[in-house]
């Protein structure tokens, strides 16, 4: 098998999931996008990716994301979650799980969740993009992925069309955990792809907590906020 796997990476060069260009072996991403992709430092990882800007996560213990949501990352998601480039979800990650390693406190974590998507959305794509993404996670932490255990149970307003007063409401009773035993007493990493105000996480994270979970972590691929632009310049 593993004799297969090297001859099929000869005959097929890997690429770049976030541009598509070749890029060498053992490397993630090619250079150009690496140089263009804002990673977010462990600084503000280990003050929260929220609170640095002002923000907070209600019923977690700390919120991390290794890149801020703009250049090659920012086309990388939008790729995966709508031109289906899948390998994006694996790079992601990746890097996701290394952030994890610097800042989380792992050997505490025992189980890796999903923010879930919509319903509709799942059904015309063929795949969940957050929970292929808490999969590959789990596999790079080595740690359970609780498939199925947080669902949500109808569509709303999608939240970047909303205020935030509407934001918070929008969300209310749309989530439950379908498997409480999984979850009790448990400390969980929750994951999404992008985080902006928080109030999507927060509410899942409610909602893991209400049932019995004993604690929450939270990783997003990515977070759109108002400091990307200075740490991107130096100034954080």
């Amino acid at each position: 098998m593993r004799a297969l796997a090297a001859a099929l990476r000869l005959l097929y060069p890997r690429v770049c999931p976030f541009c598509g260009d070749a890029i060498p072996l053992g490397q993630r991403v090619c250079p150009k996008c690496t140089l263009q992709s804002h990673r977010i430092s462990d600084t503000i990882n280990h003050k929260g990716v929220l609170e640095a800007q002002g923000e907070t996560l209600p019923y977690a213990e700390g919120d991390i994301a290794p890149f801020w949501y703009q250049g090659p990352v920012r086309r990388a998601i939008t790729a995966y979650k709508f031109s289906a480039r899948l390998g994006a979800a694996e790079v992601l990650a990746a890097h996701m799980a290394d952030t994890c390693r610097a800042v989380l406190p792992l050997e505490e974590i025992e189980g890796v969740v999903c923010v879930p998507g919509r319903p509709r959305q799942r059904r015309e794509r063929g795949f969940g993009h957050s929970e292929l993404l808490a999969q590959h996670l789990a596999r790079e932490l080595d740690i359970p992925y609780l498939k199925g255990a947080l669902v949500k149970l109808f569509d709303t307003p999608y939240q970047h069309r909303l205020g935030l007063p509407a934001r918070r409401e929008n969300l209310l009773g749309a989530f439950e955990v379908a498997d409480r035993a999984a979850v009790r007493g448990k400390t969980l990493l929750l994951c999404d792809d992008i985080v902006t105000t928080g109030g999507t996480a927060a509410e899942c994270a409610k909602m893991l907590r209400v049932r019995g979970c004993e604690r929450v972590y939270f990783c997003a691929a990515a977070a759109a906020g108002k400091e990307r632009n200075r740490e991107a310049n130096g100034k954080l």
